[in-house]
């Protein structure tokens, strides 16, 4: 993709100038091999002894370069994205040369890393031809290298429907023949032949072997494995069963699965930046092993870390097929983009009873802090949960309660509001358990005051006031009943940074429920009465203040009790970014009686790194005329110099008057003049904000 736009491969470019290499695969094992000569196969698999199913090795090409269609423009770039085509299958074809052990001689498991392994990609063709190594490939022109695969596909098919023809059918496949095409670069008539080859290219990475003892009875391998490079995942809740019967290759995909999902979590990497695959084990029993590597270039030495620390990626690996509660896989425990041709394989039911007695034996002590919060919990790394807790808060539905010990990150009056629309969109109120109510000290403690006072009055809100301590928890049902979650919020402390404990089984979502309805049951009601500031208006404009002219504006914001009365003598207003346009609003919602003839008007604006850069200052005067022509009266703009010297302004949108009769009243604008918007005369809000009048 290139700004937008999809540029669509057609060909490679020069292919006479590529090397011609092959590989062969067992497709009873998945066991691998690649040489230089297409006489190097086995009539037998090495490894499992089973008789090759497909004796050929594969012609593959590595390309250095590959073309468009010249003739043909980019399409858009679409808003999906599409279905993964199981077309590319990674082997490791080389251990790197110094292998280092990282396990004990007590586990019940091997960890060898390594760096610089060598990977190789197979790309086998289109998908609709055939799956894995037995894809008879891409049918290259030899000439110019344009992919003919659904030409010749057409081709097949219109010979196969010939009953005159249908002998041959098969053999002319094998034969290299002409099919009518144009050059995609030229655009002429190309004469050359096509042939059939795979696409791969090799890619060094570091790795980490695993294979489990024998001991404890790992599944045997005995089906082939397809293995697909990890795309980005798509976070979702999707509840899935099995489409047919697990079968160990199922196994083996389940569990690698889960243990990148669990290291990505553990090093707190990416998942994309992960990648694995399985294939049969040196001792030819039957045994599998996994291959963990740094899905980026040369490595990264990921796999190190989490050889270094797989007790806890098995712990956490354990946990999140046990906390899970889908029917057999999802997006929140083992599915990804990448994998999900094998969607209905994946079983994390087979992967939690394999570590359940491992991780027992591994880590015998469980995580009290687990056990105190919740059954079937598991750690989460705080990034991962922010970008969930959206959903989860949108997705909000009856009987959802939570506790704070007081209202601050990341429980924001933005996730509050969340939460409290979706419920009252289902005329379901939130009960929220605090140890603190907000001090009406701050402008944003008096915003979150009124709020809180707004929704009590309309219902949707029961707040509770306790004198216990308690811990921020919350627990969220979800407008699909057979999913709920409960989480508990652990700040940062020292070093460790922050991270949240997470349950989504029926049993521990139950547990935390009942817990904070007993603490709800023993805190006092708070009524909207208990929150009123009788010195402060905090107002709520949204997009439904339309068409409004300047005297019922001013009178929805607030504005007009402190605009009349003794007239004012001095106004000040500063914003950093304050333009024309916005200056030009700001100077009608002051427009009117209430200022005098020598009423001061100053306004403190910071200059920008942009005006800084060009030394530009135009926009104070510009300021000046505006507010002057619009006010009648002479504006002092003040603009603040850019530089660490001068300081900063600061980024509060406040509004300060100054009345004859010595009455000093302040707004706070949080968006400034930027969710208003003037058309014709009338006005309205263009984004929700909030203003807050004291006096």
């Amino acid at each position: 993709m290139v700004d937008d736009r999809v540029h669509t491969s057609v060909g490679v470019v020069r292919p006479e100038k590529l090397l011609e290499q092959y590989y062969w695969v067992c497709q009873n094992c998945n066991y691998f091999t690649s040489s230089l000569k297409k006489t190097d196969y086995y009539v037998a698999c090495p490894v499992c002894k089973a008789a090759a199913s497909a004796p050929k090795p594969r012609l593959y090409k590595v390309p250095g370069a590959f073309t468009t269609d010249w003739r043909q423009n980019p399409k858009v770039t679409p808003y999906s994205k599409p279905m993964r085509q199981p077309t590319s299958q990674v082997f490791l074809a080389k251990e790197g040369d110094i292998s280092v052990c990282l396990s004990s001689a007590s586990d019940p498991y091997t960890l060898a890393y390594s760096q610089a392994g060598r990977f190789f990609l197979a790309n086998q063709g289109p998908a609709q031809d055939g799956k894995g190594f037995k894809n008879p490939g891409f049918a290259l022109c030899r000439f110019c290298g344009r992919d003919l695969s659904e030409e010749v596909r057409k081709q097949r098919t219109k010979v196969k429907g010939s009953k005159k023809t249908a002998k041959t059918s098969k053999s002319s496949e094998s034969v290299p023949s002409t099919i009518p095409h144009n050059h995609p670069i030229s655009d002429r008539p190309c004469p050359g032949g096509y042939e059939r080859t795979h696409l791969g290219h090799d890619f060094l990475s570091d790795l980490l072997k695993l294979r489990f003892s024998q001991t404890i009875h790992p599944p045997i391998l005995f089906e082939p494995v397809i293995h697909l490079t990890d795309g980005e995942e798509i976070a979702s809740v999707e509840i899935g069963g099995l489409a047919s019967q697990p079968t160990g290759m199922a196994f083996w995909r389940s569990l690698t699965s889960a243990l990148l999902a669990a290291a990505s979590q553990v090093i707190d990497v990416p998942r994309t930046e992960l990648d694995g695959l399985f294939r049969p084990s040196e001792d030819r029993d039957g045994s599998a092993e996994i291959v963990i590597y740094d899905n980026v270039p040369g490595g990264a030495g990921y796999s190190r870390k989490i050889g270094e620390r797989f007790r806890e990626v098995l712990q956490q690996a354990y946990q999140i097929v046990e906390s899970c509660s889908c029917g057999s896989s999802c997006y929140d425990c083992l599915r990804t983009y990448s994998n999900q041709f094998f969607h209905h394989e994946l079983d994390r039911h087979q992967v939690k009873a394999f570590l359940q007695p491992l991780v027992e034996q591994v880590n015998p002590e469980l995580f009290p802090e687990l056990q105190d919060f919740a059954a079937d919990a598991n750690q989460v790394t705080h990034p991962q949960i922010m970008d969930q807790l959206g959903a989860y808060s949108r997705a909000a539905s009856s009987t959802s309660i939570m506790s704070l010990s007081q209202l601050e990150e990341p429980f924001t009056l933005k996730r509050l509001t969340e939460i409290v629309n979706a419920l009252q969109s289902r005329n379901e109120p939130l009960e929220l358990i605090v140890h603190h109510l907000p001090h009406p000290v701050s402008v944003r403690e008096r915003v979150l005051r009124k709020r809180l006072q707004q929704w009590i009055d309309q219902g949707a809100l029961k707040l509770y006031l306790t004198d216990h301590d308690i811990l921020p928890e919350l627990c969220l049902s979800s407008q699909w009943e057979r999913y709920r979650i409960a989480l508990r919020y652990c700040p940062a402390q020292g070093d460790n940074a922050a991270y949240w404990l997470k349950t989504t089984t029926e049993r521990g979502v139950i547990q935390v429920f009942d817990r904070l309805k007993q603490s709800q049951q023993q805190a006092k009601s708070v009524a909207a009465q208990d929150l009123i500031d009788r010195d402060t208006t905090v107002v709520f404009p949204d997009h439904t203040w339309k068409n409004l002219n300047i005297d019922q504006l001013r009178h929805q914001l607030g504005l007009e009790p402190i605009l009349v009365g003794s007239k004012i003598i001095r106004v000040v207003y500063s914003d950093r970014y304050l333009n024309a346009s916005n200056a030009r609003l700001l100077a009608d919602l002051l427009k009117g009686d209430w200022l005098a003839s020598n009423t001061q008007v100053t306004i403190h604006i910071q200059q920008l790194y942009e005006e800084y850069r060009s030394n530009d200052t135009s926009r104070r005067a510009d300021l000046e005329k505006v507010m002057t022509q619009q006010l009648s009266l002479q504006t002092n703009v003040k603009m603040r110099p850019y530089g660490r010297n001068y300081g900063t302004l600061s980024h509060s949108r406040e509004l300060t008057i100054y009345h004859q009769d010595k009455k000093v009243h302040r707004v706070l604008f949080d968006k400034g003049m930027d969710f208003l918007k003037k058309t014709e005369g009338s006005y309205q809000v263009s984004e929700s904000t909030y203003v807050v009048v004291t006096q």
